[in-house]
Parts: C-alpha cells; structure tokens; sequence
C-alpha cells in the first residue's frame, strides 16, 4: 500500500509540474493589483516612483511605459498620463503623481522569438511610495 501512495503522489506533482507554466516570456493581458493594506496612510510628500520592466529577470532599456489611472473596474485606463522610456537599467521615473491615487502601468513588448506581449500593473499609492512597481516578468 505505501508504495501506490507514494507513486500516486509522485504522479499528481509530475502532473501539476507538467501544466505550469513555465515560459519566462508571457505576458499579462489584464492588470495585477497588490492587496492593498487599510493601514497605510498615503505620505502626501511622495510624488514620484520608479519602474523597472524586466522580462526573464533582464531589465529592458529604451522600452516606453505609459502611466494611466484605472477604470470603474480597476483596470487600466486607455488615456496615458504620460510616457516614459526605460533608462539602460530598465527603469522609467515618473513625477508629479498624486499621493492619494492608484496608478497603472503598461507597456507591450516582442520577447525575441515570440508573439508581442501586454504587460500591466495597478499599484495602490503604498505600493508605488515606498518602493520600486516592478512591471513584466522578473
């Protein structure tokens, strides 16, 4: 009996192993928003982040990241607020935001060898304030 179980249990993780998925590539099509924490306090003195976009853990330079403010359903809007491209490191600084607001963020990028990807993210202001919105696949 032992060994069935064992072997039963090895075939349910070979299984789930098997239907990750596991390409470093794929992007998101619908925007990814941390929980946000009822505690925070949004500090009214910070009004810029920074964004890093990577893709399989390598920061993309030159890359525009466009910044909007999300939808009635928490989605990213289709308006940007602005435009910037990614620095050698892969990262884009934005200024001038409010303390208070949720912010999205989005580009679309052609990984090497694959279809155009849409990667976003909605970050609530304790997320964007205090440290760096990671966008893509990192």
């Amino acid at each position: 009996m032992p060994k069935r179980i064992s072997f039963a249990v090895a075939l349910v993780v070979a299984v789930l192993a098997a239907c990750s998925n596991s390409n470093p590539y794929l992007g998101t099509t619908t925007p990814s928003t941390p929980t946000p924490n009822p505690s925070y306090s949004p500090n009214p003195g910070i009004t810029t982040t920074s964004v890093l976009f990577s893709v399989a853990s390598t920061p993309i330079p030159n890359q525009p990241i466009a910044i909007t403010t999300p939808d009635a359903q928490g989605r990213a809007g289709t308006t940007p607020i602005a435009t910037v491209v990614t620095n050698s490191a892969g990262t884009s600084a934005f200024s001038g935001l409010t303390a208070t607001q949720t912010y999205c963020f989005s580009t679309k990028y052609t990984p090497p060898g694959t279809a155009m990807q849409s990667y976003t993210i909605c970050a609530f202001p304790q997320y964007w304030q205090i440290s760096t919105v990671r966008l893509g696949n990192p």
